[in-house]
């Protein structure tokens, strides 16, 4: 089913306004998965400078 771009907007807004959703630029995410994408990080940074102390800073593509 696809929705009328304005009813798409409506919802969107409503669901900004709740906390349900998040916008980062043309990406739309729920709360949720975006927090969780957020502990995932910070649990691979963690790991990784526990493992390498004396390095500054962790690949992109590790």
């Amino acid at each position: 089913m696809q929705l009328p771009p304005a009813e798409f907007k409506s919802i969107c807004d409503i669901l900004l306004k709740e906390g349900s959703i998040v916008i980062l630029g043309d990406e739309i995410f729920s709360s949720n998965a975006l927090e969780a994408i957020k502990k995932d990080i910070i649990e691979r940074v963690d790991r990784f400078h526990k493992k390498n102390p004396l390095k500054k800073g962790l690949d992109k593509e590790g």
